[in-house]
């Protein structure tokens, strides 16, 4: 079946510990029915018991012997139906106060297990590799990693344990009641099962599809704003916001409706048992009074209505609890699936290490041995490299045309892309391994630089907490960047706030602030790749002076396609095809490569 089958998939991605302690509470919350039998064989004592005392007649039989087992054989009608009722209501608000109270531990339970699952999962999503994390868009991860991981902890999982809980109360109960009064057993098991079953197989199918165009609705809802924000500006131009914002918003009303439909459909059932309870209960208490003593009938109604007050709310929340798995098995699909997909990767330490800034025995050495990388299922290598040594404290450039595998090589570098045949060790060791073991020490700053809302000086410092910022730090990496005039004209300096993605900075600004945040840690590796593009040449070259000053054993990899960015460089590596055409001095490559030196040519170099 395929919700038992989810549901062990499911169950699976906790910890053998964790299941354990699921399985435990469960049990617990099943046994709780054995409350209920208790309550209801009491209520139904109280019937018998009042019913032979209005006829002037003693107890008799199981009631007497119940009577006697408490000790209230002696006392008169009203004290012992006043105790008895005392004791059933005590039995039943009890068992409702420990349910509520486990079901409680489970859902809080569950919801933090959610939050280690998400971990775990977006651990593995990034360690497999740039390629393999970008395949989904940003709507999508934000989806599995949210709504998906809570549709299974606590939407499956946690539906799960009420069902199970329920289905053992409603055992116990059942089995009980037919001990007491089999007649009336059979009538309340055929009356409520039909009608939770008939309920259930109508409304199914229902809550399968809005959840599935709910969990579509929403990613896409997500993506078309994502894509509003990030294009403002050619949207805008283009007169095309009108275009979005109908879309965001028939997509925020349609999410609307069917959330109110996802929440109001499980309820239908609700309504039908409370119909099915008072027509039950007349039909039987008929039957009962037209086929039996009114003692058998007193007691059989009072056992009905009380098995009914217990059993229909637990056969609604197995209807409600299989009808929410179906729908959340709707919302979940995509996480599970990608779940299924990262199951054999390993969850890697994500202990926070303390940058010391000064990366003692880094050696900033790079060497690159017989790389092959592919993209998807290309059957020729898009990066081909047999053997690259860059020194320690060297500066190389990276040339070649657009799609030569210039950035792929930086990735390869970074360890964010894996290649599938070589290696690649930063100062003896792979670069996972490096960027854990020296935190700090390797800096990237890309051309496109990510500004979050907060101030100049959190914009500096990203992923540090701000009771650890150094000053001395921040003041460095705002000199070597040449920000220092742009700050002070500022009111509040580095605690001036910018708004979310910097709109209000310029190009140059932008390259300048993401430069410092490279710099704060005192990298012994810089990598950039188009990361002084927008900066004029006097700005670019004091900035690369700056760096030799401070710095003499750094290592610099730049990407530029500005020749006069890069012909200082000790070295130049000129890609094409994803191969290296030539390395050496910038008039060495320019000797090698025909299209290199008509470039600089062009560029009056």
């Amino acid at each position: 079946m395929l919700i038992l089958r989810n549901f062990k998939e499911c169950l699976e991605i906790l910890s053998s510990s964790d299941r354990r302690k699921y399985w435990t509470v469960v049990v617990i919350q099943g046994f709780l029915g054995f409350l209920d039998f208790l309550g209801i064989a009491v209520l139904g004592v109280i019937g018998v018991v009042a019913i032979r005392g209005v006829q002037s007649q003693p107890a008799s039989g199981t009631s007497l012997n119940f009577l006697k087992l408490l000790n209230l054989s002696s006392l008169n009608l009203q004290k012992q139906v006043a105790i008895l009722g005392l004791f059933a209501a005590i039995i039943l608000i009890t068992r409702t106060i420990l349910t509520m109270y486990f079901n409680w531990k489970i859902l809080r339970f569950l919801a933090r297990r959610s939050a280690e699952i998400s971990s775990n999962l977006l651990t593995r999503m990034v360690f497999r590799g740039q390629t393999e994390f970008y395949k989904k868009n940003i709507s999508e991860i934000q989806y599995i990693l949210g709504p998906g991981v809570s549709s299974i902890a606590v939407g499956i999982l946690g539906s799960a344990s009420t069902i199970i809980a329920d289905l053992a109360s409603i055992l116990i109960v059942s089995t009980g009641v037919v001990l007491i009064d089999p007649t009336v057993a059979i009538l309340s098991a055929v009356l409520f099962s039909s009608v939770g079953v008939f309920f259930y197989f109508i409304l199914r199918v229902r809550v399968e599809t809005y959840g599935l165009q709910l969990a579509k609705d929403s990613i896409d809802s997500n993506q078309k704003l994502s894509e509003l924000i990030s294009g403002f500006r050619q949207i805008f131009a283009s007169n095309r916001v009108g275009f979005y914002t109908k879309e965001i918003i028939d997509k925020k009303t349609r999410i609307s409706k069917l959330t109110a439909l996802n929440t109001f459909v499980p309820s239908i059932g609700k309504y039908a048992i409370e119909v099915s309870i008072v027509i039950g209960g007349t039909l039987i208490s008929a039957g009962l009074f037209l086929f039996s003593d009114s003692t058998h009938a007193f007691s059989g109604l009072a056992i009905f209505i009380t098995a009914g007050t217990r059993i229909a709310p637990a056969l609604l929340r197995l209807q409600q609890g299989a009808l929410a798995i179906k729908s959340h098995m709707t919302l979940s699909a995509l996480t599970l699936s990608t779940i299924r997909d990262l199951k054999d990767d390993s969850v890697l330490d994500l202990s926070l290490n303390e940058t010391d800034f000064l990366h003692g025995n880094f050696n900033p050495e790079i060497k690159i041995q017989g790389i092959k990388f592919y993209y998807g299922t290309n059957l020729t290598p898009n990066l081909e490299i047999d053997n690259l040594v860059i020194e320690a404290g060297s500066s190389v450039a990276i040339v070649g045309p657009s799609g030569a595998g210039k950035t792929t090589l930086i990735d390869v570098v970074l360890g964010i892309l894996k290649p599938a045949q070589g290696k690649v060790y930063i100062s003896g060791l792979e670069p996972n391994e490096v960027i854990s073991k020296w935190p700090g020490a390797i800096s990237y700053v890309p051309q496109d630089i990510i500004i979050i809302q907060g101030s100049i000086a959190e914009n500096i410092a990203l992923g540090y907490k701000k009771s650890s910022v150094s000053e001395t730090r921040m003041n460095y990496s705002i000199k070597i960047s040449q920000l220092a005039e742009f700050i002070d004209s500022l009111p509040e300096g580095v605690n001036t706030q910018i708004g979310e993605r910097g709109v209000n900075l310029s190009g140059g600004q932008r390259q300048r602030l993401g430069i410092a945040r490279a710099m704060y840690s005192s990298p012994k590796l810089l990598i950039l790749d188009e990361a002084t593009s927008a900066l004029d040449g006097i700005t670019e070259d004091e900035f690369t002076k700056a760096i030799s000053k401070t710095n003499l054993d750094i290592t610099r990899i730049t990407i530029a396609h500005r020749l006069a960015t890069v012909v200082n460089s000790d070295q130049v590596i000129y890609l094409e095809d994803g191969k290296i055409l030539a390395f050496g001095s910038f008039n060495e490559v320019r000797s090698k490569v025909p299209n290199f030196d008509k470039s600089a040519r062009l560029m009056g170099i």
